[in-house]
């Protein structure tokens, strides 16, 4: 059974909602890994980048929305997953997704 949790949180009012047993993150959400490797696959302007922790891959979209421009995923040396952020047309981050455990069934 596949139980998802999201943790909704706003640092600058100290606030945050947790929603367990979360089930709107599925392929077509724009905030799910599914959905980042989908775009990934189809996305021309794309890099990879490493520094001396991490892992970065990063993606540029053309969707025109000012809001959702620039995708970052970070990995640790491992590959595993650590972090998710999208930036605005400014390269403000918009959204900051932390991954606290993944686990992936292969």
């Amino acid at each position: 059974m596949k139980t998802v949790g999201l943790k909704i949180e706003n640092s600058n009012m100290n606030i945050s909602k947790l929603y367990e047993n979360y089930e709107y993150t599925d392929k077509f959400s724009n905030l799910s890994l599914r959905g980042f490797i989908e775009e990934f696959a189809i996305t021309t302007d794309k890099k990879i980048t490493n520094n001396e922790n991490e892992i970065i891959v990063e993606i540029k979209l053309k969707n025109g929305n000012k809001y959702n421009v620039i995708k970052k995923l970070y990995l640790d040396k491992n590959r595993n997953i650590l972090k998710m952020e999208v930036e605005d047309f400014a390269q403000n981050v918009r959204v900051y997704i932390l991954y606290n455990e993944i686990k992936i069934n292969g």
